[in-house]
């Protein structure tokens, strides 16, 4: 007899042991589009965030690179205007 009631014991457990398993199934299958949905989120996220500090790199850099160009033309014309009052100079010791 009492292998009886091990019998009819056994399969309430295993049964209550699936309807656990089961909730617990329908819990993750809800679960789980939640974290695609937020891994997706980040990832988006992320790569608009690099796509941003990659606009804002750009521009700061031709920024740079038209101060550069800036301070070029200023050198470029200092020595110009040097160079032709050294010549105008000369010329008119050489007069």
């Amino acid at each position: 007899m009492s292998s009886h009631s091990t019998l009819t014991s056994s399969p309430s457990s295993s049964n209550s042991a699936f309807i656990a398993n089961d909730t617990f199934l329908d819990f993750r299958m809800e679960i789980e589009p939640s974290f695609k949905a937020v891994f997706k989120a980040q990832k988006e996220l992320r790569q608009s965030s690099e796509e941003r500090q990659e606009e804002i790199m750009q521009g700061w850099m031709e920024m740079r690179w038209e101060e550069r160009m800036s301070e070029q033309d200023l050198v470029a014309a200092v020595v110009n205007t040097q160079v032709g009052r050294m010549a105008g100079g000369k010329v008119v010791v050489e007069i």
